[in-house]
């Protein structure tokens, strides 16, 4: 770690690679995508329905082959109860030691933040 101009630290690449990468990062990188408005309970694709998407997530963990996650943001927010539950299953993945990296689109404003945090 270096302090760059501007009193903000960093971390080379190669360094955070050398440090984070296991031996085989070899397998698949599971993507969820959390777009529109934020609901409570379960609904088809296409709606950020809290309980669908976490499911989608802990049925993708429970396989144990996912390396990695990318979360796509792309939500103005929504259901509180229903950002929250999305968050608890990405804090399962982070449980099992699985990356979980937050991608924000256009907009992830509060429960879409919420989500990302």
């Amino acid at each position: 770690d270096k302090t760059a101009r501007g009193g903000f630290k960093r971390t080379k690449l190669d360094s955070y690679m050398a440090a984070e990468l296991k031996e085989n990062p070899q397998g698949p990188i599971g993507v969820v995508t959390v777009a529109g408005t934020i609901v409570d309970g379960k609904a088809p694709r296409g709606t950020a329905a809290g309980d669908s998407i976490a499911e989608a997530i802990e049925k993708g963990l429970r396989g144990g082959k996912i390396k990695a996650l990318v979360v796509r943001i792309d939500s103005p927010g929504g259901s509180a109860t229903a950002s929250e539950r999305i968050r608890q299953a990405l804090l399962q993945a982070k449980a099992q030691r699985i990356p979980v990296v937050a991608s924000m689109g256009n907009v992830a404003a509060s429960g879409g933040y919420w989500v990302a945090s």
